[in-house]
Protein backbone atom coordinates (compact mmCIF):
# COMPACT_ATOMS: atom_id res chain seq x y z
CA UNK A 1 0.00 0.00 0.00
CA UNK A 2 1.27 3.43 -0.85
CA UNK A 3 3.22 4.95 2.02
CA UNK A 4 1.97 2.66 4.79
CA UNK A 5 4.50 0.01 5.76
CA UNK A 6 2.90 -3.29 6.60
CA UNK A 7 -0.61 -2.36 5.43
CA UNK A 8 -2.06 -3.99 2.34
CA UNK A 9 -5.33 -3.91 0.47
CA UNK A 10 -7.37 -6.97 -0.41
CA UNK A 11 -6.19 -6.39 -4.01
CA UNK A 12 -2.72 -7.52 -2.91
CA UNK A 13 -4.18 -10.95 -2.12
CA UNK A 14 -5.91 -11.38 -5.49
CA UNK A 15 -4.48 -13.89 -7.99
CA UNK A 16 -7.16 -13.73 -10.69
CA UNK A 17 -9.89 -11.28 -11.60
CA UNK A 18 -13.29 -12.10 -13.09
CA UNK A 19 -14.10 -9.65 -15.88
CA UNK A 20 -16.90 -9.17 -18.38
CA UNK A 21 -15.66 -9.46 -21.96
CA UNK A 22 -18.07 -9.46 -24.90
CA UNK A 23 -15.88 -12.07 -26.59
CA UNK A 24 -16.00 -14.48 -23.63
CA UNK A 25 -19.51 -14.38 -22.21
CA UNK A 26 -20.48 -14.29 -19.48
CA UNK A 27 -17.19 -13.93 -17.58
CA UNK A 28 -13.50 -14.42 -18.11
CA UNK A 29 -10.91 -14.97 -15.37
CA UNK A 30 -7.69 -13.13 -16.07
CA UNK A 31 -4.47 -13.44 -14.05
CA UNK A 32 -3.39 -10.51 -11.93
CA UNK A 33 0.21 -10.54 -13.14
CA UNK A 34 1.43 -9.83 -16.64
CA UNK A 35 2.77 -12.48 -18.97
CA UNK A 36 -0.49 -13.18 -20.79
CA UNK A 37 -2.25 -11.10 -23.47
CA UNK A 38 -4.64 -9.75 -20.84
CA UNK A 39 -3.67 -9.25 -17.20
CA UNK A 40 -5.34 -7.30 -14.41
CA UNK A 41 -2.19 -5.28 -13.68
CA UNK A 42 -2.28 -3.99 -17.28
CA UNK A 43 -5.65 -2.30 -16.68
CA UNK A 44 -5.17 1.44 -16.24
CA UNK A 45 -8.77 2.37 -15.44
CA UNK A 46 -12.27 0.97 -15.41
CA UNK A 47 -15.77 2.29 -14.90
CA UNK A 48 -18.00 1.22 -12.05
CA UNK A 49 -21.60 2.36 -12.15
CA UNK A 50 -22.57 3.55 -8.67
CA UNK A 51 -26.02 4.53 -7.48
CA UNK A 52 -26.72 8.19 -8.21
CA UNK A 53 -26.92 9.09 -4.50
CA UNK A 54 -23.34 8.00 -3.78
CA UNK A 55 -21.28 11.16 -3.36
CA UNK A 56 -18.39 9.95 -1.19
CA UNK A 57 -15.94 8.50 -3.73
CA UNK A 58 -13.84 5.36 -3.45
CA UNK A 59 -10.57 7.32 -3.54
CA UNK A 60 -11.68 9.19 -0.39
CA UNK A 61 -12.38 5.83 1.29
CA UNK A 62 -8.95 4.72 0.06
CA UNK A 63 -7.38 7.64 1.95
CA UNK A 64 -9.62 7.39 5.03
CA UNK A 65 -9.22 3.65 5.64
CA UNK A 66 -5.57 3.66 6.82
CA UNK A 67 -6.20 6.83 8.85
CA UNK A 68 -8.91 4.99 10.79
CA UNK A 69 -6.24 2.75 12.28
CA UNK A 70 -5.24 5.72 14.46
CA UNK A 71 -8.61 5.26 16.19
CA UNK A 72 -7.92 1.53 16.59
CA UNK A 73 -6.79 1.63 20.24
CA UNK A 74 -10.14 3.22 21.19
CA UNK A 75 -11.97 0.07 20.05
CA UNK A 76 -9.37 -2.47 21.19
CA UNK A 77 -7.79 -2.89 17.76
CA UNK A 78 -4.16 -3.77 18.35
CA UNK A 79 -1.65 -2.08 16.09
CA UNK A 80 -0.18 -4.61 13.72
CA UNK A 81 2.03 -4.74 10.70
CA UNK A 82 0.08 -7.28 8.73
CA UNK A 83 -3.27 -5.50 8.33
CA UNK A 84 -5.24 -6.14 5.15
CA UNK A 85 -7.86 -3.54 4.22
CA UNK A 86 -10.90 -4.33 2.10
CA UNK A 87 -13.71 -1.93 1.31
CA UNK A 88 -16.92 -2.18 -0.65
CA UNK A 89 -20.20 -0.35 -1.09
CA UNK A 90 -23.45 -1.70 0.29
CA UNK A 91 -26.85 -0.53 1.41
CA UNK A 92 -27.56 0.26 5.04
CA UNK A 93 -30.30 -2.37 5.04
CA UNK A 94 -27.92 -5.01 3.64
CA UNK A 95 -25.43 -4.23 6.40
CA UNK A 96 -28.18 -4.67 9.00
CA UNK A 97 -29.21 -7.95 7.34
CA UNK A 98 -25.57 -9.12 7.48
CA UNK A 99 -25.38 -8.25 11.19
CA UNK A 100 -28.63 -10.13 11.92
CA UNK A 101 -27.41 -13.20 9.99
CA UNK A 102 -24.08 -13.13 11.90
CA UNK A 103 -25.45 -12.03 15.27
CA UNK A 104 -23.18 -14.44 17.17
CA UNK A 105 -20.16 -12.46 15.93
CA UNK A 106 -21.44 -9.19 17.45
CA UNK A 107 -21.82 -8.03 21.02
CA UNK A 108 -25.59 -7.83 21.75
CA UNK A 109 -25.35 -4.11 22.64
CA UNK A 110 -23.45 -3.37 19.41
CA UNK A 111 -26.00 -5.38 17.43
CA UNK A 112 -28.76 -3.24 18.95
CA UNK A 113 -26.95 -0.06 17.83
CA UNK A 114 -26.45 -1.47 14.33
CA UNK A 115 -30.18 -2.23 14.08
CA UNK A 116 -31.25 1.22 15.31
CA UNK A 117 -28.68 3.59 13.77
CA UNK A 118 -30.29 5.74 11.07
CA UNK A 119 -27.99 4.69 8.22
CA UNK A 120 -27.98 6.36 4.85
CA UNK A 121 -29.30 4.33 1.95
CA UNK A 122 -25.74 3.56 0.81
CA UNK A 123 -22.67 2.93 2.96
CA UNK A 124 -19.05 2.04 2.44
CA UNK A 125 -17.95 -0.88 4.62
CA UNK A 126 -14.23 -1.02 5.41
CA UNK A 127 -12.90 -4.27 6.87
CA UNK A 128 -9.57 -4.73 8.63
CA UNK A 129 -8.05 -8.21 8.99
CA UNK A 130 -4.72 -9.66 9.97
CA UNK A 131 -3.09 -12.01 7.49
CA UNK A 132 -4.19 -15.01 9.58
CA UNK A 133 -7.77 -13.71 9.85
CA UNK A 134 -7.87 -13.08 6.09
CA UNK A 135 -6.85 -16.67 5.43
CA UNK A 136 -9.69 -17.82 7.74
CA UNK A 137 -12.24 -15.35 6.29
CA UNK A 138 -12.41 -13.39 9.55
CA UNK A 139 -12.45 -9.65 10.21
CA UNK A 140 -10.79 -7.83 13.11
CA UNK A 141 -12.68 -4.54 12.76
CA UNK A 142 -15.19 -2.77 10.51
CA UNK A 143 -15.97 0.84 9.73
CA UNK A 144 -19.25 1.98 8.21
CA UNK A 145 -18.98 5.21 6.23
CA UNK A 146 -21.82 7.31 4.84
CA UNK A 147 -21.54 6.89 1.05
CA UNK A 148 -24.03 9.74 0.56
CA UNK A 149 -21.81 12.18 2.49
CA UNK A 150 -20.13 15.13 0.87
CA UNK A 151 -16.35 15.30 0.60
CA UNK A 152 -16.61 18.46 2.68
CA UNK A 153 -17.77 16.52 5.72
CA UNK A 154 -14.86 16.06 8.14
CA UNK A 155 -16.05 12.74 9.59
CA UNK A 156 -18.44 10.72 7.40
CA UNK A 157 -18.41 7.75 9.79
CA UNK A 158 -21.43 6.01 11.27
CA UNK A 159 -19.62 3.28 13.14
CA UNK A 160 -16.15 1.83 13.76
CA UNK A 161 -16.11 -1.41 15.72
CA UNK A 162 -14.14 -4.50 16.65
CA UNK A 163 -15.07 -7.45 18.83
CA UNK A 164 -13.90 -5.51 21.90
CA UNK A 165 -15.28 -2.01 21.39
CA UNK A 166 -17.02 0.47 19.16
CA UNK A 167 -17.14 4.14 18.28
CA UNK A 168 -20.59 5.27 17.24
CA UNK A 169 -20.97 8.62 15.47
CA UNK A 170 -24.13 10.72 15.57
CA UNK A 171 -24.57 11.67 11.91
CA UNK A 172 -27.63 13.80 12.72
CA UNK A 173 -25.34 16.42 14.25
CA UNK A 174 -22.87 16.60 11.35
CA UNK A 175 -22.82 19.80 9.34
Amino acid sequence: MRGHAGLRYAWDEVETLAVVDDNHLPYLCIPKSTGTPCAAEAIDAFIVALPEKVYYPADAVDRLAPALLKLGPAIGLSPGNDIIIRYFISTGSSYRHFAREHASEFDPKLLQYIMTLPYAQFVWVVEFSTEEQWANERVEARAVIDATASLREPMPLWLFHSRDGALIFDRKKVG
